[in-house]
C-alpha cells in the first residue's frame, strides 16, 4: 500500500483542489495510526483476507459504517486512504508481490526493496510538490472507531521524518508507477465526489 507521504500528497492534492479543511488531510494519513497503535493494519484498513492471506479493503463496509459522519472531512479523508490503498492493491505494483506465496523468500526481498523505495519516494515527492511537514491541530475525538486518536500526533511525527528522506537508487519501484499510482488514486476518490 501507499506510504505515508504517497497520502500525503494525495490528500493534499485533493484539499488544496475542493478546499478542504486539514482535518480532511489528517484523515488521510489516520489509517495508518495502526502502527503506533501496534494493531494489525486490517483492523484500521478495513481488509479482509482471502484463504492465501491476501487482503481487499472493503470500502462499502466502511461507508456503510460512517454514513451518518460522511459530510465529516475527517472521515472523507479517512475514506481517501482506504481507496488509494485498494489502487495500489489493485494495481501493477502489488500483483507484483502476489506472484509469490507469503512467506516466501522472493516476496519478502521484494516487500523489502519494496519499502526501502518508500524512503526515495519521500524524497522524490517532497522535492517535487515542494511539500514542507505539516501542523496539525487535534480534537479529542474522531467518529472513526477503529483508531486511537492519541496517538495521531505520533503519526504526523513519523509523516514529518519522513520528510529527511534522501533519495537513493530506487530497487523495484520506478516514478512512473508512483505517479500513476497518485494519479489514479486521486481520480478515484473525485468519483466518489
Amino acid at each position: 500500500m501507499g506510504s505515508r507521504m504517497m497520502h500525503y500528497v494525495i490528500g493534499r492534492t485533493l484539499a488544496k483542489r475542493y478546499h478542504f479543511s486539514d482535518s480532511f488531510l489528517l484523515g488521510a494519513i489516520a489509517p495508518d495510526v495502526q502502527k503506533n497503535m501496534a494493531v494489525p493494519k486490517d483492523v484500521s484498513h478495513f481488509i479482509e483476507r482471502d484463504e492465501h492471506g491476501f487482503g481487499d479493503i472493503k470500502l462499502q463496509r466502511f461507508a456503510q459504517q460512517y454514513q451518518r459522519y460522511w459530510d465529516d472531512e475527517f472521515v472523507q479523508g479517512y475514506y481517501c486512504h482506504l481507496i488509494a490503498d485498494e489502487v495500489w492493491l489493485q494495481g501493477p505494483i502489488n500483483q507484483q508481490a502476489r506472484q509469490w506465496p507469503f512467506g516466501s523468500i522472493e516476496r519478502d526481498q521484494y516487500v523489502d526493496q519494496h519499502y526501502q523505495d518508500f524512503h526515495s519516494f519521500n524524497a522524490i515527492l517532497r522535492d517535487h510538490f515542494q511539500l514542507t511537514p505539516p501542523t496539525f491541530t487535534y480534537q479529542l475525538d474522531y467518529p472513526i472507531q477503529e483508531i486511537e486518536p492519541r496517538f495521531l500526533p505520533a503519526l504526523v511525527q513519523d509523516l514529518v521524518a519522513d520528510f529527511k528522506d534522501q533519495q537513493q537508487p530506487l530497487k523495484v519501484l520506478t516514478e512512473k508507477q508512483v505517479f500513476d499510482y497518485l494519479d489514479k488514486s486521486i481520480a478515484a476518490y473525485e468519483q466518489t465526489l
